[in-house]
Protein backbone atom coordinates (compact mmCIF):
# COMPACT_ATOMS: atom_id res chain seq x y z
CA UNK A 1 0.00 0.00 0.00
CA UNK A 2 2.76 2.02 0.71
CA UNK A 3 4.41 1.88 -2.90
CA UNK A 4 0.88 2.70 -4.44
CA UNK A 5 0.90 5.67 -2.26
CA UNK A 6 3.95 6.64 -3.09
CA UNK A 7 3.49 6.14 -6.64
CA UNK A 8 0.09 8.28 -6.57
CA UNK A 9 2.06 11.57 -5.03
CA UNK A 10 4.95 10.99 -7.15
CA UNK A 11 2.28 12.39 -10.07
CA UNK A 12 1.19 15.69 -8.78
CA UNK A 13 -2.10 17.25 -9.72
CA UNK A 14 -0.22 20.13 -10.79
CA UNK A 15 1.21 18.07 -13.51
CA UNK A 16 -1.84 17.05 -14.97
CA UNK A 17 -3.11 19.16 -17.73
CA UNK A 18 -6.20 21.54 -16.30
CA UNK A 19 -9.60 20.60 -17.48
CA UNK A 20 -11.71 22.29 -19.43
CA UNK A 21 -14.59 23.12 -17.33
CA UNK A 22 -14.92 25.46 -13.69
CA UNK A 23 -17.08 24.95 -11.04
CA UNK A 24 -18.28 28.94 -10.82
CA UNK A 25 -19.74 27.86 -7.74
CA UNK A 26 -16.39 27.54 -5.68
CA UNK A 27 -16.55 31.87 -6.18
CA UNK A 28 -19.54 32.11 -4.70
CA UNK A 29 -18.34 30.19 -1.63
CA UNK A 30 -15.23 31.82 -1.20
CA UNK A 31 -17.55 35.22 -1.61
CA UNK A 32 -19.70 34.39 0.92
CA UNK A 33 -17.00 32.98 3.46
CA UNK A 34 -15.03 36.87 2.61
CA UNK A 35 -18.02 38.46 4.25
CA UNK A 36 -16.14 37.86 7.35
CA UNK A 37 -13.10 40.09 5.92
CA UNK A 38 -16.29 42.69 4.74
CA UNK A 39 -17.20 42.93 9.04
CA UNK A 40 -13.50 43.53 9.91
CA UNK A 41 -13.61 46.54 6.71
CA UNK A 42 -16.56 47.60 7.71
CA UNK A 43 -15.51 48.24 11.04
CA UNK A 44 -12.62 49.47 10.18
CA UNK A 45 -13.95 52.24 8.15
CA UNK A 46 -16.51 52.99 10.06
CA UNK A 47 -15.59 53.40 14.40
CA UNK A 48 -13.20 56.52 13.48
CA UNK A 49 -15.98 58.57 11.84
CA UNK A 50 -18.71 57.17 14.37
CA UNK A 51 -17.08 58.41 17.68
CA UNK A 52 -16.49 62.50 16.02
CA UNK A 53 -20.02 62.22 15.00
CA UNK A 54 -21.77 64.57 17.37
CA UNK A 55 -25.16 62.38 17.41
CA UNK A 56 -22.75 59.83 19.20
CA UNK A 57 -21.07 62.11 21.61
CA UNK A 58 -24.80 63.72 22.94
CA UNK A 59 -25.95 60.25 23.15
CA UNK A 60 -23.38 58.32 25.29
CA UNK A 61 -21.89 62.02 26.64
CA UNK A 62 -18.57 63.42 26.10
CA UNK A 63 -15.27 61.21 26.96
CA UNK A 64 -11.79 62.02 26.53
CA UNK A 65 -9.48 61.69 23.55
CA UNK A 66 -7.65 58.73 25.83
CA UNK A 67 -10.79 56.61 26.23
CA UNK A 68 -11.83 57.16 22.85
CA UNK A 69 -8.63 56.04 21.27
CA UNK A 70 -9.01 52.47 23.47
CA UNK A 71 -12.39 52.31 22.85
CA UNK A 72 -11.83 52.32 19.17
CA UNK A 73 -8.45 49.69 19.37
CA UNK A 74 -9.97 47.32 21.80
CA UNK A 75 -11.53 45.10 18.77
CA UNK A 76 -7.89 44.37 18.42
CA UNK A 77 -7.11 43.47 21.53
CA UNK A 78 -9.79 41.16 21.37
CA UNK A 79 -9.46 39.87 17.76
CA UNK A 80 -5.79 39.20 18.67
CA UNK A 81 -6.93 37.50 22.01
CA UNK A 82 -9.28 35.04 20.29
CA UNK A 83 -7.69 34.09 17.30
CA UNK A 84 -5.42 31.65 19.79
CA UNK A 85 -8.35 29.64 19.65
CA UNK A 86 -8.55 29.25 15.78
CA UNK A 87 -6.39 26.41 15.55
CA UNK A 88 -7.89 24.40 18.17
CA UNK A 89 -11.40 25.17 17.29
CA UNK A 90 -10.83 24.70 13.17
CA UNK A 91 -9.54 21.51 14.07
CA UNK A 92 -11.79 20.29 16.76
CA UNK A 93 -15.10 21.53 14.97
CA UNK A 94 -14.53 22.50 11.44
CA UNK A 95 -12.81 25.61 9.42
CA UNK A 96 -17.28 26.18 8.58
CA UNK A 97 -18.69 26.01 12.51
CA UNK A 98 -15.66 28.31 13.39
CA UNK A 99 -16.41 30.98 11.08
CA UNK A 100 -20.34 30.84 11.88
CA UNK A 101 -19.09 31.15 15.86
CA UNK A 102 -16.96 34.59 14.49
CA UNK A 103 -20.20 35.67 12.29
CA UNK A 104 -22.42 34.84 15.34
CA UNK A 105 -20.15 36.90 17.70
CA UNK A 106 -19.98 39.56 15.51
CA UNK A 107 -23.74 39.74 14.31
CA UNK A 108 -24.04 40.34 18.14
CA UNK A 109 -21.68 42.71 18.92
CA UNK A 110 -22.96 44.56 16.46
CA UNK A 111 -26.88 44.27 17.30
CA UNK A 112 -25.76 45.42 20.83
CA UNK A 113 -23.70 48.37 19.57
CA UNK A 114 -26.88 49.63 17.57
CA UNK A 115 -28.93 48.92 20.87
CA UNK A 116 -26.88 50.58 23.41
CA UNK A 117 -26.46 54.31 24.51
CA UNK A 118 -24.29 53.03 27.43
CA UNK A 119 -20.27 54.07 26.67
CA UNK A 120 -19.42 50.84 28.93
CA UNK A 121 -21.80 48.50 27.73
CA UNK A 122 -20.40 49.53 24.09
CA UNK A 123 -17.03 48.65 25.27
CA UNK A 124 -18.45 45.43 26.01
CA UNK A 125 -20.41 45.31 22.50
CA UNK A 126 -17.09 45.98 20.89
CA UNK A 127 -15.08 43.14 22.43
CA UNK A 128 -17.67 40.38 21.54
CA UNK A 129 -17.77 42.08 17.78
CA UNK A 130 -14.08 41.58 18.45
CA UNK A 131 -13.86 37.80 19.42
CA UNK A 132 -16.06 37.55 16.21
CA UNK A 133 -13.63 39.05 14.14
CA UNK A 134 -10.62 36.86 15.78
CA UNK A 135 -12.31 33.70 15.63
CA UNK A 136 -13.98 34.29 11.84
CA UNK A 137 -11.28 36.30 9.23
CA UNK A 138 -8.09 34.47 9.71
CA UNK A 139 -9.96 30.97 9.83
CA UNK A 140 -11.57 32.32 6.32
CA UNK A 141 -8.43 32.33 4.83
CA UNK A 142 -7.28 29.22 5.85
CA UNK A 143 -10.45 27.78 4.13
CA UNK A 144 -10.68 29.40 1.10
CA UNK A 145 -7.12 28.17 0.09
CA UNK A 146 -8.39 24.18 1.37
CA UNK A 147 -11.52 24.55 -1.25
CA UNK A 148 -9.65 26.30 -4.02
CA UNK A 149 -7.24 24.50 -6.46
CA UNK A 150 -3.82 24.71 -6.98
CA UNK A 151 -4.27 27.13 -9.90
CA UNK A 152 -6.58 29.36 -8.15
CA UNK A 153 -5.37 29.49 -4.38
CA UNK A 154 -4.06 33.13 -4.49
CA UNK A 155 -7.43 34.36 -6.41
CA UNK A 156 -9.27 32.82 -3.62
CA UNK A 157 -6.90 33.40 -0.70
CA UNK A 158 -6.76 36.93 -1.44
CA UNK A 159 -10.51 37.40 -1.55
CA UNK A 160 -10.72 37.91 1.80
CA UNK A 161 -8.50 41.09 1.33
CA UNK A 162 -10.13 42.52 -1.23
CA UNK A 163 -13.52 42.04 0.90
CA UNK A 164 -11.72 44.05 3.47
CA UNK A 165 -11.10 46.89 1.03
CA UNK A 166 -14.72 47.20 -0.27
CA UNK A 167 -15.94 47.26 3.49
CA UNK A 168 -13.41 50.06 4.06
CA UNK A 169 -14.60 52.44 1.57
CA UNK A 170 -18.35 51.25 2.17
CA UNK A 171 -18.03 52.30 5.64
CA UNK A 172 -16.50 55.65 4.92
CA UNK A 173 -19.40 56.21 2.54
CA UNK A 174 -22.01 55.08 4.85
CA UNK A 175 -20.77 57.43 7.78
CA UNK A 176 -20.33 59.90 5.28
CA UNK A 177 -24.51 59.54 4.20
CA UNK A 178 -25.45 58.75 8.14
CA UNK A 179 -23.77 62.00 9.62
CA UNK A 180 -26.47 64.38 7.68
CA UNK A 181 -29.35 62.40 9.79
CA UNK A 182 -30.99 63.31 12.77
CA UNK A 183 -30.54 62.13 16.37
CA UNK A 184 -29.13 58.61 17.15
CA UNK A 185 -29.87 56.50 13.74
CA UNK A 186 -26.71 58.47 12.12
CA UNK A 187 -24.61 56.82 14.10
CA UNK A 188 -26.31 53.25 14.84
CA UNK A 189 -26.58 52.65 10.98
CA UNK A 190 -23.47 51.42 10.67
CA UNK A 191 -23.82 49.30 13.50
CA UNK A 192 -27.04 47.89 11.52
CA UNK A 193 -25.24 47.60 8.62
CA UNK A 194 -22.74 45.20 10.19
CA UNK A 195 -25.15 43.41 12.37
CA UNK A 196 -27.18 42.31 8.98
CA UNK A 197 -23.85 41.35 7.31
CA UNK A 198 -23.18 38.97 10.15
CA UNK A 199 -26.24 37.43 10.27
CA UNK A 200 -26.39 36.60 6.13
CA UNK A 201 -22.95 35.30 7.08
CA UNK A 202 -24.64 32.63 9.88
CA UNK A 203 -26.85 31.55 8.00
CA UNK A 204 -24.65 31.43 4.30
CA UNK A 205 -22.66 29.00 5.97
CA UNK A 206 -25.00 26.11 6.82
CA UNK A 207 -25.09 25.76 3.33
CA UNK A 208 -21.05 25.88 1.73
CA UNK A 209 -19.23 22.53 2.02
CA UNK A 210 -16.62 21.80 4.87
CA UNK A 211 -13.14 21.99 4.29
CA UNK A 212 -12.17 18.42 2.25
CA UNK A 213 -8.89 18.46 4.24
CA UNK A 214 -10.52 18.72 7.62
CA UNK A 215 -12.84 15.61 6.10
CA UNK A 216 -9.50 13.99 5.59
CA UNK A 217 -7.94 14.86 9.32
CA UNK A 218 -11.34 13.21 10.77
CA UNK A 219 -11.04 9.69 8.59
CA UNK A 220 -14.33 10.68 6.65
CA UNK A 221 -12.48 10.07 3.31
CA UNK A 222 -15.87 9.35 1.35
CA UNK A 223 -17.33 12.35 2.37
CA UNK A 224 -14.07 14.33 1.66
CA UNK A 225 -14.01 12.97 -1.75
CA UNK A 226 -17.73 14.00 -2.67
CA UNK A 227 -16.84 17.50 -1.37
CA UNK A 228 -13.81 17.77 -3.31
CA UNK A 229 -16.07 16.21 -6.45
CA UNK A 230 -18.52 18.65 -6.22
CA UNK A 231 -15.85 21.44 -5.54
CA UNK A 232 -13.71 20.68 -8.87
CA UNK A 233 -17.21 19.94 -10.66
CA UNK A 234 -16.10 16.39 -11.64
CA UNK A 235 -19.09 13.79 -12.24
CA UNK A 236 -18.62 10.24 -11.08
CA UNK A 237 -18.40 8.70 -14.64
CA UNK A 238 -15.79 10.93 -15.68
CA UNK A 239 -12.82 8.15 -15.13
CA UNK A 240 -9.57 10.41 -15.70
CA UNK A 241 -11.44 13.58 -13.15
CA UNK A 242 -11.71 11.07 -10.87
CA UNK A 243 -8.17 10.44 -10.97
CA UNK A 244 -6.99 13.90 -10.74
CA UNK A 245 -9.54 13.53 -7.64
CA UNK A 246 -7.62 10.64 -6.04
CA UNK A 247 -4.04 12.05 -6.99
CA UNK A 248 -5.38 15.46 -4.58
CA UNK A 249 -6.95 13.40 -1.55
CA UNK A 250 -3.75 11.13 -1.50
CA UNK A 251 -1.78 14.49 -1.47
CA UNK A 252 -3.78 15.82 1.55
CA UNK A 253 -3.46 12.33 2.97
CA UNK A 254 0.23 12.52 2.54
CA UNK A 255 0.26 16.06 3.98
CA UNK A 256 -1.50 15.30 7.43
CA UNK A 257 0.11 12.56 8.17
CA UNK A 258 3.59 14.59 7.47
CA UNK A 259 1.79 17.30 9.92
Amino acid sequence: MTTTLLTQISTRTEDIPPRKRTNYGIYLIALHASLAGLLYGLDIGSIGPITEMPQFRDTVGDFSDIMQGIYVSSILLFAALSSFANGYLADRFSRKYTILLGAIFAAFGAIMSSSVSNLPVLFVARAIYGVGIGLGFSTTTVYLVEIAPASQRGLLGCMTQLLITIGIAAAYFTAYASIGLSGSIAWRLPFIIQACVGIVLAIGLFFVPFSPRWLMQKGRETEAMDTLRKLRNVDVTDSSGMIILTLELAEIRTDIQFD
